[in-house]
């Protein structure tokens, strides 16, 4: 019982993980998704692969802060 309990933390604590690094990455490049000095590029992804991990934590690109 305690080791789902810690998975599902482990779990939660690496999506919310992954989701800063997407977030930071697209204020970093203004929401620049692909092309060179693009959010894709600077995490070492492809760009659907960006995109589909947006859609699926269900980021708001458009309404990021710009850094």
């Amino acid at each position: 019982m305690l080791g789902s309990f810690l998975n599902a933390v482990l779990n939660f604590l690496i999506m919310a993980f992954v989701v800063f690094c997407i977030i930071k990455a697209l204020n970093r490049t203004n929401g620049k998704i692909s092309g060179q000095d693009g959010a894709a590029e600077l995490l070492g992804l492809n760009p659907s692969t960006l995109w589909s991990k947006i859609r699926k934590y269900r980021i708001d690109v458009k309404g990021l802060e710009r850094e």
